[in-house]
């Protein structure tokens, strides 16, 4: 049998009164005969049983036989019809008599119905037979046919139920009669079919009207349409979901298939309920773990439930739901509990009928149980059960034990993210306190200069008690002075990403203290993906009214300290004169070798001490100078402050070598005056060798500055000394050793700190000494 032919099956079907399953084997099945023909060519495409029974062929020899070889009364017949009804049609013909021809030669008459059904690129003739019986024989068959239709009624696990209406004197229908039922309905609602069979739906299930059910098949009657859907039936001593089918049977009956959902539906809408509850982050441990517990007993139809912690040997009841004889803070020998099992086993464990397994369980009043274990990477830290007084009829299924650990995973889930949400809390309160004591004040900002959190410092700064009073505060109106600078701070921080620290500047709060602040900025970004500042500052307003006094003491001293250099020196030049004039006059006179000895002694200190005053009026005269800043070549300072020296340079035979330089803004007079002492300092302290200095650039970025190295290869200064010989007056020889008023170096720093740059000595270096001065770039 082809593809085609399976078309007209549910023809047949319908003719025959039965539900399409699969067409060939309902045909098969059928108590009548059966041939499914091409109306075209008269082959016998298909044969049943009863009609390979009748005939006397076998499978294969029938469907080589053609129509006018069973039957020349059909062959005739069908010759005689149009035969070309449209595609995918079906047509009914007239029932007729034909006699039908066995393989032995014998002839039987038999009752024949015609069915054209044209499918595919074929027009099949279908002939449904029955072999004309012998007064007698006909109720034999008709109760054949009636175990026949009951059998497959019977053979289906979901519920059928066919009903027929019943009607008042008026005629309107006013009740359903049950007609045919199969045995699923024993299961199902508790009624056999020889219970229902003559009953109204009404009397037997008068809930149907209540839950609405009567109005759909009543509907499905009148209007042929079929109706399908779901349903919880809470009435008629059967509490169950169902999933219904109901389709007109006949002009005016209808016939009901319902299969029970109940597991399927309680697991879909506990799911649901799990997915809300997993929504509610707010709910505690204890109010999560009875949500756990009461979804829980409706999944696996058990009234207990319990949620323990186990350590060690010690099983602690947290959370219990139902009339147990144990509560919540209970303790147990774990050895004592059936989820002794569960904890040895790692594993969900199922006991359907505890009677049998554990005797005591039972005499405690449960009959069944199912657990599962609470997981901590591998170990077990507890379990969460499901009991029921009663032993169930069969086993827990696998889909139990997967739902029992789900709901264990989730609980576990949820002990775990509240665990950490504790520790997180705890965190942040011992954060909080530690923020809350910081001498500093701290600010957390976001970019538009909105205040969202700030420390206990900050907000009594502000004039606040609670630094909960600030968050979210607008610097703005705290700071109607300043907002603005901090703003411009902020973004330029935010911006760059990069930190802005030791910014001094005034505070000025609109309530709380006036002063001077050092701040730190610090950007930050969030996971948001959103900029935040975390800005610090340190008061500094007793630092700086100390910083300003000490200015102006400074400044008093460098004042005394100019005056009184430019005042001695007349008494000094004085006192070199007179000391001259004596030396003169008693030059030819007859005095002592020592009092000559002393007179010249008195000459060259009075000479030393105006070396002294005049340097150090040189060195105080630089603070009171405004240098004006002009682009300076390097390399012409150094070829200047050489040609100064070129007569100590030549007697040395000292060589000054030097590459590519810089130019640098600067005052050209200073700096040739800071490369002049230093190549007079290289020359002094050069040793036995021959002097060699030389001066190389090396740019630094980090600093954004030039450093110039100028290096020689004398005796070099000892690194505890590297800070020690740029205070005035300090020296590493004696006078007599090494000429020199000891205030040259000093000098060179001033000029270096002059031009906003700094000069220091290379502790690094080993083969005499390297001197390296910073200088901005230009």
């Amino acid at each position: 049998m082809d593809g085609s032919t399976t078309a007209f099956f549910s023809a047949g079907a319908e003719n025959s009164g039965i539900d399409t399953l699969n067409p060939a084997a309902v045909l098969e099945s059928l108590p009548c005969e059966a041939l499914v023909v091409d109306a075209n060519s008269g082959d016998v495409l298909f044969t049943n049983a009863q009609a390979r029974t009748n005939l006397g062929y076998t499978a294969a020899e029938a469907e080589q036989l053609s129509l006018r070889a069973i039957s020349n009364d059909l062959f005739e017949a069908l010759s005689a019809c149009k035969i070309a009804p449209d595609a995918g049609q079906a047509a009914a013909m007239p029932e007729m008599d034909a006699d039908y021809h066995r393989k032995d030669g014998s002839v039987y008459s038999a009752e024949v119905r015609l069915h054209i059904e044209s499918s595919g690129n074929k027009t099949l003739l279908v002939c449904f037979a029955c072999e004309k019986v012998r007064p007698g024989e006909h109720t034999e068959q008709l109760r054949r046919y009636a175990q026949f239709n009951q059998s497959l009624l019977d053979s289906s696990e979901a519920g059928i139920l066919s009903l027929t209406p019943v009607r008042n004197e008026q005629g309107d229908v006013v009740d359903y009669r049950f007609v045919a039922a199969n045995e699923a309905n024993a299961l199902l609602t508790g009624r056999t079919p020889e219970q229902l069979l003559g009953k109204t739906l009404l009397e037997e299930f008068p809930g149907n009207e209540a839950e609405g059910l009567y109005d759909i098949y009543h509907q499905v009657a009148t209007t042929g349409r079929a109706a399908e859907f779901e349903v919880h039936y809470n009435q008629d001593d059967v509490k169950d979901w169902f999933r219904i089918k109901a389709v007109q049977t006949g002009e005016d009956g209808v016939t009901i298939n319902f299969s029970q959902i109940t597991p399927a539906k309680r697991y879909e809408l506990a799911l649901k309920e799990l997915h809300l509850l997993s929504l509610d982050t707010d709910l505690d441990l204890d109010m999560f773990a009875q949500g756990i517990l009461e979804i829980g007993r409706k999944i696996f139809d058990c009234p207990f439930g319990i949620y323990a912690r186990n350590d060690g040997e010690t099983y602690e009841l947290v959370e219990t739901i139902g009339n147990l004889p144990v509560s919540s803070g209970d303790t147990l020998p774990l050895s004592e509990t059936v989820c002794a099992a569960v904890v040895r086993e790692k594993a969900p464990v199922a006991l359907h009928d505890l009677k049998s397994v554990h005797e005591k369980f039972s005499r405690a009043g449960f009959g069944c149980y199912i657990g599962a274990p609470l997981m901590t990477e591998t170990r077990v830290n507890g379990t969460l059960c499901f009991l029921g007084p009663e032993a169930k009829n069969s086993p827990f299924s696998d889909s139990d034990l997967d739902n029992a650990s789900m709901m264990a995973d989730i609980l576990s889930a949820r002990i775990k993210l509240i665990e950490s949400k504790n520790a997180l809390r705890n965190n942040r309160d011992e954060l909080q306190i530690l923020f809350n004591n910081m001498p500093a004040r701290i600010w957390y900002k976001d970019d538009r200069n909105t205040i969202l959190h700030a420390n206990t410092s900050a907000a009594k700064s502000m004039g606040f008690e609670d630094p909960e009073d600030l968050e979210n505060a607008d610097t703005y109106k705290l700071f109607p002075e300043m907002a603005a600078k901090y703003h411009e701070d902020d973004l330029a921080v935010i911006n760059s990403n990069m930190p802005l620290r030791n910014i001094v500047e005034s505070y000025t709060p609109l309530h709380g203290d006036q002063g001077w602040v050092s701040t730190d900025k610090i950007p930050l970004e969030v996971p948001s993906g959103e900029k935040r500042l975390l800005v610090v500052a340190s008061d500094i307003t007793t630092l700086k009214q100390r910083e300003e006094q000490l200015e102006k003491l400074n400044k008093n001293l460098q004042e005394f300290a100019f005056v009184a250099a430019h005042d001695l020196q007349a008494p000094l030049r004085q006192t070199a004169m007179f000391s001259q004039l004596l030396h003169d006059e008693i030059a030819d006179s007859a005095v002592s070798e020592d009092a000559l000895e002393t007179l010249k002694n008195l000459e060259t200190s009075v000479q030393n001490m105006r070396s002294m005053v005049k340097n150090l009026y040189h060195l105080f005269s630089l603070d009171t100078q405004q240098i004006k800043l002009l682009p300076v070549d390097i390399a012409s300072v150094v070829k200047r402050a050489s040609a100064s020296l070129e007569e100590v340079l030549d007697d040395s035979q000292a060589e000054i070598l030097f590459d590519a330089l810089p130019t640098v803004l600067g005052a050209e007079d200073l700096l040739a005056q800071l490369f002049q002492n230093l190549f007079a300092n290289a020359v002094k302290y050069a040793g036995a060798d021959r002097p060699v200095i030389k001066i190389s650039s090396l740019q630094n970025p980090v600093k954004l500055v030039h450093e110039i190295r100028i290096q020689d290869n004398g005796v070099g200064i000892p690194q505890e000394f590297h800070e020690k010989v740029f205070e005035p007056f300090k020296r590493l020889h004696h006078k007599e050793e090494v000429e020199g008023s000891g205030i040259g170096l000093a000098l060179c720093r001033r000029i270096a700190n002059l031009h906003k740059g700094a000069l220091r000595i290379d502790p690094k270096y080993q083969d005499g000494c390297c001197f390296v001065l910073e200088v901005p770039y230009y």
